[in-house]
């Protein structure tokens, strides 16, 4: 027996439903973030093997939405990295996850290593018992080099004593995602030169406990493994690019080979049901991926739909469609109108998109 098509719970006519917010279904977000199911082209996986050899940074670049973010995640669950120490959980098969540094725009340089609490430490400057320590948090880089030494090569004088106990015995290595270079101030990519190739930083507020540079060596088998992502907002220094492999993503292709759009979809949110996948669910595929060709390739989008918001939308249409398919007279509904809100995010576009959804449903893709 089929599953009931899900029915709208939202109406907007003024007429309450007794604890409505019950039926809300729960989300499973696994489908479009699980690692295992990231799909690579043969050329980022080129990019990676060679930033591994070399020790460097990965720079990657290409539109948002591409899965550039995501990159870092499939590198940690791919090469079985360890579980970190922040990252522990409950959860007995918990995967591996890389260190995030998400940048904004009044990003400091030092704040991709730690952060210190300057006005809590000013609050406290009568209490004869506090010592600067006790107000720095240490960030993405930071984590990451002082996990790569283990324990007993960290001085007591860097954290708090319970930060401290909470490191690792042994040295562990991490893969370090800082995402969205390109939204910091134009100096913070220069500032951080030496230190991201030397993974060595500094601590002004801890100098009169701790004067030394916090560092690991060229040689230090734990180095971390540093992504580094940009949606080229802005340009980067070029000192920087050469302190970097280089890889900007280009749209994959729509059909085809495994790095293709239908292949990324299939393997996101069709695995499950394995070789036999059903005709009905096969055509929604078949046919989310055709309108979304057709809108990109229309060219009179301002900001044309990316992968990301094409699983995301279809992720909604399988979880609309019974065991037989959308029910009669709702599919047509159900798939144009949620294609405008979920691919197209700008109210130009969206006015836009009715005229290419139509001209699709006419034919023209």
């Amino acid at each position: 027996m089929s599953n009931p098509t899900p029915k709208p719970l939202y109406h907007g006519e003024g007429v309450q439903s007794r604890q409505a917010w019950a039926d809300i279904r729960p989300v499973d977000p696994s489908p479009l973030t699980d690692p295992s199911k990231y799909v690579a082209s043969p050329e980022l996986a080129a990019a990676v093997n060679v930033a591994l050899d070399l020790g460097m940074p990965l720079l990657v670049t290409g539109e948002p939405g591409c899965g550039k973010s995501e990159l870092a995640s499939s590198i940690a669950w791919e090469l079985n990295f360890p579980i970190l120490p922040d990252q522990q959980g409950l959860d007995a098969e918990q995967d591996p996850q890389p260190l995030r540094f998400t940048v904004k725009s009044d990003t400091h340089s030092s704040e991709l290593f730690y952060r210190f609490d300057t006005l809590g430490r000013f609050h406290k400057k009568d209490d004869g018992n506090s010592k600067p320590q006790e107000f720095i948090t240490y960030e993405a880089l930071g984590k990451a080099i002082l996990y790569a030494q283990g324990r007993e090569q960290v001085s007591k004088k860097l954290m708090r004593q319970a930060d401290w106990e909470k490191l690792p015995h042994q040295p562990c290595r991490a893969v370090v995602l800082i995402d969205e270079i390109d939204k910091a101030p134009r100096e913070v990519p220069n500032d951080i030169l030496n230190e991201i190739e030397r993974l060595s930083f500094k601590i002004p507020e801890l100098f009169e406990y701790f004067p030394d540079a916090v560092a690991i060596g060229a040689d230090n088998p734990y180095r971390p493994v540093i992504i580094i992502t940009s949606n080229d907002e802005r340009p980067l220094p070029k000192a920087f690019l050469r302190r970097c492999v280089y890889l900007h993503m280009q749209p994959p292709p729509y059909r085809g080979a495994k790095y293709s759009i239908e292949g990324i979809v299939k393997n996101r949110l069709f695995q499950r049901f394995g070789p036999d996948i059903a005709a009905d669910k096969l055509r929604l595929m078949d046919e989310a991926i055709s309108l979304y060709e057709h809108l990109r390739e229309s060219k009179k989008l301002d900001k044309p739909p990316s992968v990301a918001e094409l699983l995301a939308w279809v992720y909604y249409l399988s979880r609309q469609q019974t065991e037989a398919g959308l029910a009669p007279g709702r599919q047509d509904v159900i798939f144009h109108s949620s294609a405008r809100h979920a691919l197209l995010k700008l109210q130009n576009d969206q006015k836009k998109g009715a005229e290419l959804i139509q001209s699709w449903v006419r034919g023209g893709a």
